[in-house]
């Protein structure tokens, strides 16, 4: 496979993961491993389609503690970044 259609692909697993994550969050999974477990399969993933390193964005202020989580699969901080909004209607 083309290392962009693994990186593509890899990429897409940890988005999967991570969009799961957050929609389990609040249900009744929360603390059952769930999404540690999918972030985890999704860097096994990556790692098999050969890239090097993973990475993926977290609200600082989630309340979920998904930045912890992410910290205790090894994540570290690499850079903050700030969102601005403004209502139009």
């Amino acid at each position: 496979m083309p290392v962009k259609a693994r990186t593509l692909g890899a990429a897409l697993a940890l988005l999967l993961a991570g969009f799961a994550a957050g929609a389990l969050a609040g249900q009744a999974w929360r603390g059952r491993g769930v999404a540690s477990a999918l972030v985890v399969r999704s860097l096994q993933a990556f790692e098999a389609a050969g890239l090097s390193h993973a990475a993926l964005g977290v609200d600082g202020d989630n309340p979920t503690g998904a930045a912890h989580l992410y910290r205790s699969l090894g994540f570290e901080p690499h850079r903050r970044s700030v969102t601005y909004e403004i209502a139009v209607a």
